[in-house]
């Protein structure tokens, strides 16, 4: 099973992209496994934001970051 290396390598401090890379995985099935491990974590705010921003977290990420400092001030 993929999956169980995947969640075990990533985890020893490797980037995503390269467990992805080594097991022959595409983006799709990385990012497959990627979300139902969020989900069996209970991550399921960041699995709703991945979905709600189609994949795109960075210009959530940019907001996030805006209103923090906002908040702080």
């Amino acid at each position: 099973m993929k999956k169980l290396p995947m969640l075990t390598n990533s985890s020893k401090g490797r980037k995503p992209v390269e467990v992805a890379i080594q097991l022959g995985l595409s983006e799709r099935q990385a990012t497959r496994y990627y979300t139902e491990y969020w989900r069996l974590r209970h991550l399921y705010k960041l699995h709703f934001i991945y979905k709600e921003s189609k994949g795109n977290l960075s210009t959530f990420l940019r907001l996030y970051r805006l209103v923090e400092t906002r908040n702080k001030n």
